[in-house]
């Protein structure tokens, strides 16, 4: 499965590739989900960096209210997923959205 191999590591899509797809919130979404199904229980680990960078990468086509409801996280989760990725990527960098 296609997400699965992406979500541990085998394959690392781009973020061109990530944004490219018609359903990229979506298949985001589903990469998070499936993250929740395979930690282990009572587990507090950070979300995978992978992860983080598919999140900040949506916000430059979709609303923060969007991404947090398709990706079952609060507004503060979002934010401190772009500080972690700035911090941490110095090359990686968000782009705003635009609201039109």
């Amino acid at each position: 499965n296609l997400t699965e191999r992406i979500l541990f590591n085998t394959i690392q899509p781009t973020q061109e590739d990530i944004l490219n797809t018609e359903n990229s919130l979506e298949i985001v979404a589903q990469h998070f989900a499936l993250w929740r199904k395979n930690r282990q229980p009572h587990d507090d680990s950070v979300t995978p960096i992978q992860l983080q960078q598919e999140a900040v990468t949506l916000k430059s086509h979709y609303s923060k209210k969007e991404i947090t409801k398709a990706l079952g996280i609060n507004h503060s989760a979002l934010k401190r997923l772009s500080a972690t990725q700035e911090a941490t990527n110095p090359g990686f960098i968000a782009l705003a959205t635009l609201i039109v």
